[in-house]
């Protein structure tokens, strides 16, 4: 089933969605290879290719994951190893290159950070939005109830990473 622009099966799994995803990033990568020639750009050819990586292959790899409920380790693994592959095809890298190596050496966040920083600073928003709002009122709602939900989950990824959450939805 298709719903808001993911795919989720009939288990609850987004296996098509990351399936599609790695086709998706596939073509986008082979595309700004050809863009960001070496030859042409000369010097400029690295920087180019970072950009416009940064502005156009991470938010599709990561678009829509903020309000994912939950996704499991190896989903998350799954779509590092996207982003590396990508990343290795863009710079000419060999395979056997370290993932961690290349974000460290070009600055870019590993996925699931950026995950992280966008759900954290959308629960922020909500929270900080109308008390009318629909998102507000299904936030609020959800922090009542028992059982896993998005609202939870934001939560708890918050102490995960020590974060307190009281200023996260805190009003400015």
């Amino acid at each position: 089933y298709k719903f808001l622009g993911n795919w989720i099966d009939s288990k609850g799994t987004v296996e098509r969605q990351l399936d599609e995803v790695e086709r998706r990033t596939i073509g986008m990568t082979r595309e700004l290879t050809r863009l960001t020639n070496d030859s042409e750009l000369g010097r400029c050819a690295t920087d180019a290719k970072l950009i416009i990586y940064e502005k156009t292959v991470v938010p599709s790899l990561t678009f829509n994951l903020e309000m994912w409920t939950k996704l499991r380790q190896g989903g998350w693994e799954r779509l590092e190893k996207i982003q590396a592959n990508a990343l290795k095809s863009i710079f000419c890298l060999p395979n056997s290159t370290p993932y961690w190596g290349i974000l460290g050496e070009t600055g870019i966040w590993p996925l699931k950070s950026v995950v992280i920083y966008h759900r954290l600073m959308y629960m922020h928003n909500i929270m900080n939005s109308k008390d009318s709002r629909l998102a507000k009122r299904i936030v609020m709602w959800q922090q009542e109830i028992e059982g896993e939900n998005w609202t939870k989950e934001t939560e708890r990824i918050g102490k995960e990473y020590n974060i307190d959450m009281d200023k996260v939805t805190e009003k400015k």
